[in-house]
């Protein structure tokens, strides 16, 4: 897969244990990065039940976080 484009990729979330991420080298030597994260510095446990309460009494608007998105 070549990205279109230029800037971030980010991948987010937990694969299954038989998906696999792959992409051509050059897609990493035209300015462009590639991220990962499971919960960036949340802990799941913790955090993630306060980000659902505020969200659900609608004192959290999640939608306006989301920029673009691609279902591969």
């Amino acid at each position: 897969m070549l990205f279109q484009g230029w800037g971030v990729a980010l991948l987010v979330g937990v694969p299954s244990k038989d998906d696999a991420f792959k992409t051509h080298p050059m897609n990493m030597l035209n300015e462009r990065t590639l991220k990962g994260t499971l919960f960036g510095n949340y802990k799941p446990k913790t955090d993630i039940p306060g980000v659902v309460e505020k969200y659900m009494l609608k004192e959290l608007e999640l939608e306006k976080f989301i920029a673009h998105s691609t279902i591969l």
